[in-house]
């Protein structure tokens, strides 16, 4: 690190230790904690190629993720839920929550490896033919695991075709790949682009 973004970071931190408490109960003196915040808000819908109103910010992937899945409209008993076992182990144990509450079935499978766009796809298909009562896929764009980045677009337009949604988890992808909700990714049904 050089020592203009040392001082800079030492700084930085300085000003967390001296002023968190504070800053979290919203008490600095002008500018406020929502003004001094507001430059990072307006700038996230450009980050991921949405509009702002399709954009909600909440404290944290897990949290964003957790009210997705346990509020999905679209289940009901019977229906099934498709996790891998290279989705985070968190989001592995919320997609399986409908069993408890609603009745829905999940379905865990196993990615491939080593692995490639074919052999992922053809995994995924295989799933989703398997169980045709698959409604809703919790998808990872960049494994915790392994760093294994997911062919989303093909992954959400074969489930598009297979009547299911896609539950996007991309809270690792975003600025480690080009994010745009619009392009890359596109969901049926879901009132929101991109989630996590």
């Amino acid at each position: 690190m050089t020592r203009n973004s040392a001082a800079v970071y030492r700084a930085h931190g300085e000003w967390v230790n001296r002023n968190n408490a504070l800053f979290l109960r919203s008490a600095l003196p002008a500018p406020t904690r929502d003004e001094r915040l507001q430059p990072a808000t307006d700038a996230v819908p450009s980050l991921i190629g949405a509009r702002a109103d399709e954009v909600a910010l909440c404290g944290g992937g897990t949290e964003a993720l957790y009210g997705l899945i346990v509020n999905y409209w679209r289940l009901s008993a019977r229906d099934a839920v498709l996790m891998a076992d290279v989705d985070y182990d968190e989001m592995q144990h919320v997609i399986a929550y409908p069993d408890g509450s609603r009745g829905v079935r999940p379905v865990r499978m196993t990615v491939p490896e080593p692995s490639t766009k074919a052999n992922i796809l053809g995994a995924y298909e295989a799933a989703l033919k398997q169980n045709p009562r698959i409604k809703l896929i919790m998808l990872t764009q960049v494994s915790n695991r392994n760093g294994l980045v997911m062919p989303g677009r093909e992954i959400a337009d074969m489930a598009r075709r297979h009547g299911a949604d896609v539950i996007l988890d991309s809270a690792k992808a975003v600025g480690l790949l080009p994010v745009d909700s619009r392009r890359e990714i596109r969901f049926r049904d879901c009132h929101c682009r991109l989630y996590g």
